[in-house]
């Protein structure tokens, strides 16, 4: 009868052996999904974190692009002012010797002008010394008539006498 009794104590044992295996076999088990789903969740976290960090890349380039835009805009704004400046210093400089030109004209037309007041003036004077000549002529004329009348007189008073 002890044998019995040992024998069944051996069983149950034997069976609460068996039962603590396979509690520590569940036990296992569900340590390891615990920790699986763990991991998952940290894979999932770092995947998170990597979108996030590609999406600020994403934003980051995007912002770069759009400075890089308005760099070439600047850029293209700045030739096309230098284009103006250039334009508008090539018209002054063809205004300023539009002007020159018209300064010589007007300087040589005003020379032209003194050349012919010069030529009126000398030919005024060619004709006062003229006017002076033959009024000098006139007047010898004149005292030579009037010496011939005063010698006829007396050449009439001589021959009255």
């Amino acid at each position: 009868r002890k044998l019995d009794q040992v024998q069944a104590a051996f069983k149950q044992a034997e069976a609460a052996a068996e039962e603590a295996k396979r509690a520590l076999h569940e036990a296992t088990s569900r340590e390891n999904e615990a920790k699986a789903r763990e991991a998952d969740a940290r894979a999932k976290e770092a995947d998170a974190k990597a979108s996030e960090a590609d999406a600020r890349a994403k934003e980051a380039d995007a912002k770069a692009r759009a400075e890089e835009a308005k760099a070439s805009e600047a850029e293209a704004k700045s030739r096309e002012a230098d284009a103006l400046t250039r334009e508008a210093e090539a018209k002054a400089s063809e205004a300023e010797a539009k002007n020159r030109e018209s300064d010589a004209k007007n300087r040589a037309d005003e020379a032209r002008s003194s050349e012919e007041e010069a030529k009126n003036r000398e030919s005024d004077a060619h004709a006062k010394a003229e006017t002076a000549r033959s009024s000098e002529e006139e007047a010898k004329a004149r005292e030579n008539e009037a010496k011939n009348a005063e010698a006829e007189a007396r050449s009439k008073e001589d021959d009255a006498i």
